[in-house]
């Protein structure tokens, strides 16, 4: 294993991710003149070009061979003194689950193309289908042109499904596409993999004809294919020593954790990583890591490392100063391994918590303009998630946050243990802050096992800022306002708790008509699909009714200013905001009046804010914030 020392903390370049890609690019760099860092989370180089040992002779475990298809390989190749050989024996073969159980070795599909056969009834189709499967794959020549043009036909997995069966998607395409493109067939466009392959078959009447008619219009001028002599590996193994000659460092074993982007450049924080729990899993860390600074990145790993590393603005929370200035403040946060972050997958709440998150924060000019991000001063905790903010009577504004100084997160935090951190930030404005560690008084005060502040924009009331805290204690939940002046604590409200035993998290609170109003999330799998949330209201101590509102609610938190509220409105996705005026709880069954559709597109987590007569929501869009501004009144 690679120590810490051996990483260089200020290259010319970093490249992440030490397959062919990412090992070209290095070596690019290296003859620039640039010395560049490679990590490799694994434990060899090469990515699916690999070398193995059998009989005691190097073998290539992975590609074997490369299509001649231009001067780029070719050309590296000649730079690195290789020589290029075409490949003998019988062709490249799948190893694959056979039909009747077990594991063969047979070849492709002689007729075919990315597995995808143009005579379904061949005999060696029937060897790889069975006859089920066979029968399936021929209805594609009755079927007509229309089916797969639909949306479940915009990936390869679901075109071929629709147009062929199952047995041909499982047993010919996704091991061919794996090999070649090291991704399911689920997750590739068909459009991107194969142009043109869905128009010719609506063409040709069915996707068999389609590839029959493309294997004849190339004939014989299929791409030949080559190798290096020796093996593909030589090829890693040249590489590896160019960018080593030319003063660059690569490393194997070696991740990065964390991906920020600064002014000069990017950080990035790399250290030692060990085997997943599967070995197709990727790698995860083994140990402390350290900073590394540059300002050219190449990001070559897997689609999902990248997304983690690259940061995503996340969970906005909107407040007003005393000098009237609006003031943003959101989660910069790395992406999850799949979806939009918006989309829930449990990578990315405080549950998950030691994330390299951190808040920042924007200021909006009167013109509507935002300032460029800016992390909070320095002084606190270098983890901070979740911003609740308010200001008090005398114009403090209060930042309540979740933090960790250890590996512990939301659901294994304990009263007894390892404990989620409950942090305070206080002052005039965002550059202007002293922080408070406020864990023990907290846990004391609330009997927590776990704790954190929701998000979002908070208010005042009888002067004191009105900070909404989930409260765990064992398995239930429920939610507890902790009220805040000039950095202290001035009281705390009766516990929230749901009816009928509905647990209770994220809130927001608001004051509505005098009253102290709190709009609860219910708890399970993030409230979504509950198809309802618990509007509770009291003097700001006591809570002296609530009501359950049966409403879309796919899970995201509440975003309250008196009558108004902005959510999602489909009930099975985060999309669709709309800014609506509710009717008061305490007189009846909530009524909703709908002012603003911010569109049918993706809608996350959002906070309001008012100023005169414009209402202000920022809101959760594809990996960022977006804003929307209203005049309701009007």
């Amino acid at each position: 294993m690679n120590s810490l020392d051996a990483i260089p903390t200020h290259p010319g370049a970093v490249v992440v991710g030490g397959g062919i890609a990412g090992l070209v690019a290095a070596w690019e760099l290296a003859r620039a003149g640039v010395r560049p860092l490679l990590i490799e989370a694994r434990g060899y180089l090469g990515g699916l070009i690999a070398r193995g040992k059998v009989g005691g002779a190097n073998v290539d475990l992975g590609a074997e061979t490369y299509v001649v298809r231009g001067t780029d390989t070719s050309s590296i190749m000649e730079a690195l003194g290789l020589t290029s050989v075409e490949p003998a024996g019988s062709g490249a073969r799948l190893y694959a689950p056979a039909l009747r159980g077990g594991w063969e070795l047979r070849p492709f599909l002689r007729d075919s193309f990315l597995g995808i056969p143009a005579h379904p009834d061949a005999p060696d189709c029937a060897h790889v289908l069975g006859e089920a499967g066979v029968r399936r794959a021929l209805e594609d020549r009755s079927m007509g042109g229309g089916i797969g043009m639909d949306e479940a036909g915009e990936t390869l997995a679901g075109f071929v499904a629709a147009r062929m069966g199952e047995a041909v998607l499982e047993r010919s395409v996704r091991p061919i596409i794996a090999g070649i493109y090291t991704a399911d067939p689920s997750v590739l466009a068909t459009d991107t993999v194969a142009p043109g392959l869905r128009a010719d078959t609506a063409r040709h009447g069915s996707l068999a004809a389609a590839v029959a008619a493309r294997l004849a219009a190339a004939g014989s001028r299929r791409t030949p294919e080559a190798c290096v002599e020796g093996g593909m590996f030589v090829l890693v193994d040249a590489l590896r020593a160019a960018i080593e000659e030319a003063g660059g460092t690569v490393l194997t074993r070696t991740g990065a954790f964390s991906l920020r982007r600064e002014a000069s450049g990017w950080t990035l924080e790399c250290g030692p990583t060990k085997p997943g729990p599967t070995p197709g899993a990727e790698p995860v860390p083994n140990g402390l890591g350290v900073s590394v600074t540059t300002e050219r990145l190449v990001l070559a790993c897997s689609a999902s490392a990248a997304l983690r590393l690259l940061t995503q603005a996340r969970i906005p929370g909107l407040v007003t100063l005393a000098d009237e200035r609006t003031v943003l403040f959101f989660d910069e946060r790395p992406a999850p391994a799949s979806g939009t972050g918006s989309d829930f997958n449990g990578l990315t709440m405080a549950s998950d918590l030691p994330n390299p998150n951190r808040i920042c924060w924007m200021e909006r000019a009167d013109e509507g303009r935002w300032s460029e991000p800016r992390p909070l001063p320095l002084g606190g905790p270098s983890v901070s998630s979740d911003a609740c903010v308010g200001a008090d009577g005398g114009g403090l504004m209060h930042l309540a946050f979740a933090s960790t100084d250890g590996r512990v997160g939301y659901m294994d935090s304990r009263a007894d243990g390892e404990r989620l951190r409950a942090w305070w930030a206080w002052g005039s404005g965002p550059d202007d802050l002293a922080y408070v560690d406020m864990t023990d008084e907290l846990y004391e005060l609330t009997g927590a096992d776990a704790l954190f502040a929701t998000s979002g924009g908070t208010v005042a009331h009888d002067g004191a800022v009105a900070l909404p805290y989930v409260v765990r204690v064992g398995e239930r939940t429920h939610v507890r306002v902790v009220y805040a002046r000039g950095g202290r604590i001035t009281r705390l409200a009766d516990p929230l708790v749901g009816p009928d035993g509905i647990l209770l998290d994220e809130t927001a609170v608001t004051v509505w008509g005098g009253r102290v109003v709190a709009n609860c999330r219910l708890q399970g799998f993030e409230g979504r699909g509950s198809g309802a949330r618990y509007l509770a209201w009291g003097d700001g101590r006591r809570w002296e009714g609530g009501r359950v509102w049966e409403l879309a609610d796919p899970g995201c938190n509440a975003c309250a200013s008196g009558n108004l509220f902005v959510h999602p409105h489909e009930r099975d996705a985060r999309a669709g905001g709309m800014l609506v005026r509710l009717s008061a709880p305490w007189e009846g069954p909530i009524r909703t009046r709908r002012l603003v559709s911010m569109g049918p597109g993706p809608f996350g987590y959002s906070d309001i804010s008012g100023r005169g007569d414009e209402v202000v929501v920022v809101f959760e869009r594809d990996r960022g914030l977006w804003e929307a501004s209203f005049l309701p009144g009007r």
